[in-house]
């Protein structure tokens, strides 16, 4: 629980790196949904 107590202040004393931290993972969960939907287009 650590990392995100350290996100959470991050995001008032850093807020460029958090909102960095944050694009990243977005991107993750995009690329991940996307990989989901072309495996299920691939079946067909």
């Amino acid at each position: 629980m650590t990392s995100a107590r350290t996100l959470q202040r991050w995001r008032t004393t850093k807020p460029e790196l958090y909102a960095i931290i944050e694009a990243g993972f977005k991107l993750y969960e995009m690329i991940e949904s996307e990989d989901e939907r072309t495996k299920d287009i691939k079946i067909y």
